[in-house]
């Protein structure tokens, strides 16, 4: 799958939607016959994971992604079903592991957490998966990818999750958090440590300072 949008740069949302509006980065994207891209399979499982919860069932997980890829401009039913049966079998991977768990129970959750992050005399503007207390109250960061494995973009991916991290600890006043990067893909789960994120903050602090 490639990923919904282009999330890591200034002044501008890496996402085109937050949580008053609900406009979605992809909008009516109408797909040729029989071609569905990576990008509206990738859209449409990020579309799920905002409003999936443990007491939606399958088959109405799988009816509700048909619905959501006739909004997204899937518009023939072959491509419809298609798209809904692959996001499903992702979406059935991402239940089964042991982070998603964390957001089926948590105690709080936080889904598309839009912030606003000043540094020196940039600004900038993100949209955070997912920020969680569990239920003994500590807390955790979820970052979901749908495009390639770990081992391809790791660097990318921790200065990215290194921005959502302070974010999230500045905008709920947290002195500490778990921090995770789930593939889709591959259903692998990757905790970047609290050392590794913030160390990739301050490079990012001083490269733009």
């Amino acid at each position: 799958f490639a990923e919904p949008s282009q999330r890591l740069f200034m002044h501008t949302r890496w996402r085109a939607e937050n949580l008053q509006s609900g406009a979605h980065t992809i909008s009516r994207a109408v797909a040729m016959p029989g071609r569905i891209s990576g990008m509206i399979i990738g859209e449409l499982i990020h579309r799920a994971l905002r409003w999936d919860t443990a007491a939606e069932l399958q088959a109405n997980l799988l009816e509700r992604l048909q619905s959501e890829a006739w909004e997204m401009g899937l518009i023939r039913e072959p491509d419809r079903i298609a798209a809904a049966r692959q996001a499903y079998k992702a979406m059935i991977a991402v239940r089964k592991s042991a982070v998603y768990q964390q957001v089926l129970t948590a105690k709080q959750c936080f889904r598309e957490l839009p912030f606003v992050l000043q540094l020196g005399r940039h600004t900038i503007h993100g949209t955070i998966d997912v920020v969680l207390q569990r239920n003994d109250g500590t807390w955790a960061l979820i970052d979901y990818k749908t495009a390639a494995a770990p081992s391809q973009q790791a660097e990318r991916d921790t200065l990215q999750v290194s921005v959502y991290a302070h974010a999230a600890a500045e905008l709920l006043v947290l002195d500490d958090m778990d921090v995770y990067i789930h593939y889709i893909r591959s259903n692998q789960t990757i905790e970047i440590a609290r050392a590794s994120w913030q160390q990739a903050f301050t490079g990012i602090e001083q490269a733009i300072s």
